[in-house]
């Protein structure tokens, strides 16, 4: 049997003459199509709808449409609603109401459908012969309508099945083309498929077997009449199939099956080749990369050429840096006039080092070098060397010098250094060190007369591998330290050629209030003020524009929409206070700038000490001033609102003054316990447990004392704290001449006009200078 059974019932409610009994029950339906196929085959079942074609067609349909194709088949063939034969029924009578169910066109068109989709070629076949048999040349079958003769052919022209038999068939359609052939699309096996064939050629088959062709056994009534009879029936047959070519006997009759256009068809297909043509695009990317074919067809065209600049830059653009721009100067000799020093047989450095912190101006020394020169200038960092696979940084580094080699006499920059020339170590990756390895073979590999510089730049030189500066290759380290002020002053004037300045800006005060302040830093300050004068529509630059950037650099950014209560503003404005006062009467203490309670960055207040000149050294006082400038917030805030309302506002000048003390108990020598020892982190854990507990009772005792003694201040000058805390909760941010009128109890309001006369009391001779 078939798989597309109707489901099952229970045994006791199924009618003995049911189509349904006996069949196979893997196919479910859902309750109501059950319900329904059981209510119709009730009702052909009953006495006056037994014979009646029109109620089994119902039944049929539905059948064909829940996928009962093998009920559908045995109840069209078999008719068993119908009684059996007997005297009151004779057999010729049920042979007639069999004969006019089968003849109703959609019952045969479902019948025939049903074949189809069942896989049952054979008993197909047998059908369309004896009714084209039966048509064309006895003439004994019952004529058909031309509604069921359209049906028969529509059904049975092509939809022979695949040779598989699927059952899982959902659709099917018929159709015709121009030269007769029948289409019929099926759907096996969640497959879609067209079937193909000509009803010509069956009915020129059937034709040429005609004359030996049995007789069908209903017809047997016409066989036992005379031959001529039936000799004059073929012959009529003949006739009418004249226009037919006659077909050759013992060939096949062509069924084409192919597969039908459907959407879910091109979809997997398309996505099969995108995903076979990715996987091949990848493969064979990954195999070119391997041969250097892409890569080195990519850096030949633009990562290895000379880097070009808008704006040649000069030594006169660069400046803070004389004893750099003099060790560079005869490099630029050399590329400009080589034979100078080939006639002594002098030789250049193979590479230059620069060295420093950030935003000094290694990169604009190196290109003030080529610029002055005049040569072409190729820049790379050293991160662009390696990338995913192994091989891709050496051979960077070999096209880099090969290209600069082409150009000669140039100037080869690598910036970030460390990033490929790093220390060696067991644990890193062979592709890191084949660069490196490789950067050092180009080293050696040309000589310093072939009119290529090789200059690089770091922040971090202790980091690079030792063979990368010995002799011969890095062996000129060019030290480019933060400016001071005499360089602070020359960068301000060269950032400040493009801006329209006021008169009344003098850049060496603005310059002896930035220590510390790199090139990068001041040209940002600038930049800052320029912004904020064309913010307030000022046509110059002033001095409180500048005065506002580097408040803005040194202390963040004003957080004035920040939500402060006014016990929490009080609070902040005597922790400030305390710094203030101890910065102010502290001996060896750096001197105030700026004190302010207005939330930057990430506090609620900055007390502000900038040095008179650049410092290089710090004595024991002035670490000492240091620790104690860091303990008056804490100290105010004790004093003032008891030990038990101290706050967490001091947490980071305890971590400051933490570090100041052991920094001079672990490395400066300034304690008399310790000694003249000094102990790096390394070197302090592999010390012995007494020598840690010494130092870290040292370094209490040191906070300890700076704490007593700033205890002490405050409450000398208790009196000024209330007047300066006062000052601040009013005035939010008090210059240093705006802290010596508030501390005096003046009105700030009313400043007279020469604010130098305001100093600090006689009486205290560790004023503020």
């Amino acid at each position: 049997m078939a798989s597309g059974a109707v489901v099952s019932r229970p045994p006791s409610a199924r009618d003995p003459n049911s189509s349904f009994s006996g069949l196979a029950r893997s196919q479910r339906r859902g309750f109501w199509s059950e319900r329904r196929l059981f209510q119709l085959e009730a009702e052909c079942n009953e006495p006056q709808n037994k014979a009646n074609p029109a109620k089994q067609r119902e039944l049929y349909k539905e059948l064909l449409r829940t996928g009962n194709y093998s009920a559908l088949i045995s109840r069209f063939e078999n008719q068993p609603q119908l009684s059996a034969a007997s005297v009151r029924y004779p057999a010729a009578a049920r042979a007639e109401d069999a004969r006019r169910i089968q003849q109703d066109p959609e019952s045969l068109r479902a019948y025939i459908t049903a074949l189809s989709k069942d896989g049952k070629i054979d008993r197909l076949a047998l059908r369309v012969s004896s009714i084209v048999a039966n048509t064309h040349l006895y003439g004994t079958a019952p004529p058909l309508s031309p509604a069921a003769h359209a049906a028969m052919l529509a059904s049975s022209g092509g939809s022979a099945p695949l040779p598989n038999g699927g059952s899982g068939a959902a659709h099917a359609s018929a159709d015709t083309d121009a030269d007769g052939a029948r289409l019929t699309g099926t759907v096996s096996e969640g497959r879609e498929h067209l079937v193909r064939t000509n009803i010509a050629e069956w009915e020129r088959a059937l034709g040429a077997r005609l004359p030996i062709a049995p007789q069908p056994a209903r017809s047997t009534a016409v066989s036992t009449s005379a031959s001529g009879a039936f000799q004059r029936r073929a012959v009529s047959a003949g006739a009418r199939n004249e226009s037919l070519p006659p077909h050759p006997e013992g060939q096949p009759i062509q069924v084409v099956i192919s597969e039908a256009w459907s959407w879910s068809k091109f979809s997997r297909k398309m996505g099969s080749r995108l995903l076979y043509g990715v996987l091949i695009m990848t493969g064979l990317s990954v195999v070119l990369d391997q041969q250097g074919v892409l890569k080195s067809a990519a850096m030949s065209s633009g990562e290895v050429e000379p880097s070009s600049v808008n704006q040649t830059i000069t030594f006169s653009d660069v400046q803070g840096v004389d004893e750099a721009k003099q060790e560079l100067e005869e490099i630029v000799e050399f590329l400009r006039e080589p034979s100078k020093f080939m006639e002594l047989g002098g030789k250049l450095p193979k590479g230059i080092l620069l060295y420093g912190p950030p935003g000094t101006g290694k990169t604009h020394l190196a290109r003030a070098v080529a610029g002055e020169a005049g040569v072409p200038f190729f820049q790379m960092s050293g991160s662009e060397f390696d990338e995913l696979y192994v091989g891709v940084g050496a051979r960077r580094v070999r096209e880099l010098f090969a290209s600069a080699k082409k150009r000669a006499p140039c100037i080869v920059f690598i910036d970030e250094l460390d990033a490929v020339g790093s220390k060696r170590s067991t644990k890193d990756q062979s592709y890191m060190r084949q660069t490196l390895n490789q950067l050092l073979v180009e080293l050696d590999g040309f000589s310093s007369t072939e009119g290529v510089i090789l200059i690089a730049a770091t922040n971090t030189p202790e980091s690079l591998d030792k063979a990368l500066v010995r002799p011969g290759r890095f062996d000129r380290l060019v030290p480019v330290p933060l400016p001071d002020v005499k360089g602070r002053t020359q960068i301000l004037k060269v950032h400040m050629r493009d801006v329209q300045m006021a008169p009344s800006v003098d850049v060496e005060v603005l310059a002896r209030g930035t220590p510390g302040f790199s090139g990068a830093d001041l040209a940002n300050l600038i930049n800052q003020a320029a912004i904020k004068a064309s913010k307030e529509n000022s046509r110059q630059v002033n001095m409180s524009h500048l005065e506002w950037a580097k408040d803005k650099i040194i202390m963040g950014s004003e957080k004035k929409s920040a939500v402060i209560t006014e016990e929490n503003k009080r609070l902040t404005a005597y922790h400030e206070g305390g710094h203030t006062l101890a910065a102010l009467y502290t001996q060896g203490a750096m001197p105030l700038h700026k004190v302010t309670v207005i939330p930057r960055g990430n506090a609620l207040g900055v007390t502000v000490q900038l040095p008179e000149a650049d410092k290089t050294n710090h004595t024991r006082k002035e670490l000492l001033a240091m620790l104690d400038v860091c303990m008056g917030g804490r100290v105010a805030e004790e004093l003032i609102f008891g030990a038990d309302e101290v706050t967490t506002g001091a947490s980071s000048d305890l971590q400051k003054a933490t570090s100041i003390a052991r920094e001079m108990i672990m490395s400066y020598g300034m304690s008399d316990k310790v000694g003249l020892q000094s102990f790096s982190q390394e070197s302090f854990e592999q010390a012995s447990s007494q020598t840690r507990a010494l130092v870290e009772a040292e370094v209490k005792a040191l906070l300890e004392s700076s704490y007593s003694r700033t205890m002490s201040l405050m409450r000398t000058h208790k009196e000024e704290l209330h007047r300066l805390a006062k000052a601040l909760v009013e005035h939010e941010t008090l210059s240093l001449d705006e802290v010596k009128l508030a501390i005096k109890g003046a009105d700030l309001t009313k400043k007279p006009a020469d604010a130098t006369q305001a100093s600090s009391p006689q009486s205290k001779p560790n004023k503020a200078k």
